[in-house]
C-alpha cells in the first residue's frame, strides 16, 4: 500500500479535513473503510484514500461472507457452495470462517448460498440480491460444532437433565445424566430469558441488562444506543487478486499481479479509545456531558465518583480522574443509560409526550436528544427550529478545516429538494434511522414489535 492510496490518521484530524486535504469526499471515506460513525477516528487509525479502479470493472457487487456458529465463533473448513448466474461454485470457509468473495454483474442477480450438512446433501442458508459496491455479510447458524472426547466414567450420575447447567457461550461440560447415559451441555447466548444478543460484545451482558433496568429501557434498546457510539476493535485485513471481467488476475506494467485490500468490519467494542475531539470509552461521552453526569446526584457515575473519593481519602476527584472513569465499561454503559434516561425525562419537562412513545421506539428518541441536547430535540419535536437555525446547523455538519461547510450543505439540500428545517431534519432523522436498530440485539426479533422510523416516532412525542 502506497501513501498514495493510505492515509494515517494525526491527532486532530477529522474526517472532513482529511477528505479535503486529500481531495476525496467523506462519503467515500466512510463507504471505503467501512466507518460506522464519521465523527469517530482517532490517530493511528489507516484509512484507506482510494480503491482499485479495476474493482469497479470487474462486478457489480461483491459480497465477502463469513460463516459463524450460534456463539457467534467462526465455522473453518466448511464446504459452502454459492449459486449465481455465472454457474456454482465450490469453496471451502477458511480459519476466519471467511469464504472466497462472491461477485456479481448486475442489479438483479442473486446469490444463493448452501452449506454442508452432517448427515449428507446441502442445506440452503441464504439468498441476498447485493447492491453495488463491497459489503460484507455474517451467516450465523443456530448451532456450536464441538469435539466430543472419550472419557471413562466411574461412579453415578453426574447430571440431571431436568436441571441443566448454566454455562457461558461457548463453554461445554460432559456428563451422564439419570440414565448413565453420556449428556453434552453446551453455552449458547440464544435463546434467553431477555431475548437479547450481544455477540462478540456478550462479555458486557450483565452491565448492559443492569443498566437498561436501571433507566427503564430494554436492554436491546441500551445494547443499539451502546453500538451507535462505540469504536469497533480494527477488523482483519485480507489481501485478494484483483480480477478482470474474464475471472483472471490482472497484473500491472511490469507482469505484478494487482493486489486488493479489503478491511473485514468489526463488530467487537473497544472501550480504551478516546478519539480526536476527546469523546471517550465504550460510549465516547464528551467529557463536558461526562462531567456533566457526575454532577447529578443519584447517578451511577455520581455514585462512582463519591465512593472512590472516600476510598481515596479525598473531599472531591479531579477532572482527570472522573474522565478516566470513561474507560471502565460498566460505568460506560450504566452512565449511557442513565443519559438516555436524564434526556427522556428532559423532552418529557419541555412538553413532549414521551408516553406516547412505544418502549422500543424509546431509544431513537434518546439518541434524538442526545446528538441535539433535549432543547433542541423538543425544538425538532414541537416544530420549533426555524429555519435560519436548521441552515446552520446542516451547514456545521459539513464543516472542515478548508471548508466552512456552506457549499456542501447547499449541494444537500440540491440532491434531496429540501430547505431550512426541513432538509435538516432529513438529514438527521435518515442518519438516526440507520445508526439505531434494535432488532440487531434481539435473539428473535419476531418477538418485538415492529419499531418505526424517528420521523413517525417525533410525531408521537408532539406535545
Amino acid at each position: 500500500m502506497t501513501d498514495s492510496t493510505e492515509y494515517t490518521v494525526q491527532p486532530g484530524d477529522t474526517l472532513g479535513g482529511i477528505a479535503s486535504a486529500k481531495g476525496v469526499s467523506v462519503n467515500d471515506l466512510v463507504q471505503l473503510n467501512n466507518i460506522d460513525n464519521p465523527r469517530l477516528i482517532y490517530p493511528g487509525q489507516k484509512l484507506l484514500l482510494t480503491a482499485p479502479p479495476e474493482d469497479t470493472e470487474a462486478f457489480y457487487s461483491e459480497l465477502w461472507l463469513r460463516l459463524t456458529d450460534a456463539n457467534g465463533a467462526p465455522i473453518p473448513n466448511l464446504m459452502t457452495t454459492i449459486v449465481t448466474d455465472s454457474g456454482s461454485h465450490e469453496c471451502m470457509s477458511d480459519p476466519l470462517g471467511l469464504i472466497a468473495p462472491v461477485q456479481t454483474q448486475k442489479p438483479t442477480e442473486k446469490v444463493q448460498v448452501f452449506v454442508a450438512k452432517l448427515d449428507g446433501g446441502t442445506k440452503k442458508v441464504a439468498e441476498v440480491t447485493p447492491p453495488p459496491g463491497t459489503h460484507q455479510v455474517t451467516l450465523r447458524s443456530p448451532k456450536v460444532k464441538l469435539d466430543v472426547p472419550l472419557r471413562v466414567h466411574d461412579g453415578g450420575t453426574d447430571h440431571h437433565e431436568n436441571a441443566p447447567l448454566p454455562l457461558a457461550p461457548g463453554d461445554a461440560q460432559h456428563n451422564r445424566d439419570s440414565a448413565g447415559n453420556p449428556v453434552v451441555n453446551v453455552g449458547v447466548e440464544c435463546p434467553n430469558k431477555d431475548n437479547l444478543r450481544l455477540g462478540a460484545n456478550s462479555q458486557y451482558r450483565d452491565f448492559i441488562i443492569a443498566g437498561a433496568k436501571r433507566a427503564d429501557l430494554m436492554p436491546q434498546a441500551l445494547a443499539a444506543l451502546c453500538e451507535a457510539e462505540a469504536a469497533k476493535i480494527p477488523g482483519e485485513k485480507i489481501e485478494t487478486p484483483v480480477l478482470g471481467k474474464d475471472g483472471k488476475p490482472k497484473v500491472d506494467k511490469h507482469g505484478k499481479p494487482l493486489i486488493k485490500v479489503t478491511k473485514l468490519k468489526s463488530v467487537k467494542w473497544d472501550p480504551s479509545v478516546v478519539n480526536a475531539i476527546g469523546a471517550g470509552g465504550l460510549t465516547q461521552f464528551l467529557a463536558n456531558t461526562w462531567l456533566g453526569q457526575a454532577a447529578i446526584a443519584g447517578t451511577f457515575l455520581h455514585d462512582k465518583v463519591a465512593g472512590k473519593a472516600f476510598e481515596n481519602h479525598v473531599k472531591k476527584l479531579s477532572d482527570h480522574d472522573i474522565l478516566e472513569m470513561r474507560l471502565d465499561p460498566e460505568t460506560s454503559i450504566m452512565t449511557a443509560g442513565d443519559y438516555a434516561a436524564y434526556n427522556l425525562r428532559g423532552l418529557e419537562k419541555l412538553g413532549c409526550k414521551i408516553d406516547g412513545v412505544a418502549d422500543i421506539d424509546k431509544p431513537k428518541l434518546a439518541y434524538l436528544a442526545h446528538h441535539e441536547g433535549y432543547g433542541g430535540a423538543a425544538a425538532i419535536i414541537n416544530g420549533d427550529l426555524s429555519d435560519e437555525r436548521a441552515e446552520k446547523i446542516l451547514t456545521a455538519q459539513f464543516k472542515t478545516k478548508k471548508s466552512t461547510g456552506k457549499t456542501e450543505a447547499e449541494a444537500y439540500e440540491k440532491k434531496v429538494g429540501l430547505t431550512g428545517a426541513d432538509a435538516y431534519k432529513k438529514f438527521l432523522f435518515d442518519y438516526i434511522d440507520k445508526k439505531i436498530d434494535v432488532t440487531n440485539f434481539a435473539c428473535d426479533p419476531s418477538k418485538l414489535t415492529k419499531a418505526k422510523s424517528i420521523a413517525d416516532i417525533v410525531k408521537d412525542a408532539e406535545g
